[in-house]
């Protein structure tokens, strides 16, 4: 199934993108969220990046980070995800 088979994303990202410029965090979350649960990769990394800039202030912090963690790893694909997370590792981990 096509993206553009699943209803009008289009729109919901214009309302979450008009919520976020008004400073609106909140509704523009749930507007990528139910883009995002459409499928639409951009809606789950700006879900993502709402989530993990705190946007989800009422949930708890572990909440939060699991909601960010879930979208980004939506967004990304499992094993795209696996190998952003490597690298991401790699660049805090001690070299041996």
């Amino acid at each position: 199934m096509q993206v553009a088979e699943r209803g009008n994303f289009s729109e919901l990202l214009g309302l979450a993108h008009e919520q976020f410029e008004n400073g609106d965090t909140l509704t523009a979350l749930l507007y990528y969220e139910k883009a995002a649960e459409m499928g639409f990769e951009l809606a789950q990394s700006n879900a993502a990046w709402l989530y993990d800039h705190h946007a989800g202030e009422a949930l708890s912090p572990e909440e939060t980070k699991s909601k960010a963690f879930d979208y980004y790893r939506y967004s990304f694909g499992f094993v795209p995800f696996v190998v952003f997370f490597v690298v991401f590792l790699s660049c805090f981990l001690p070299s041996v």
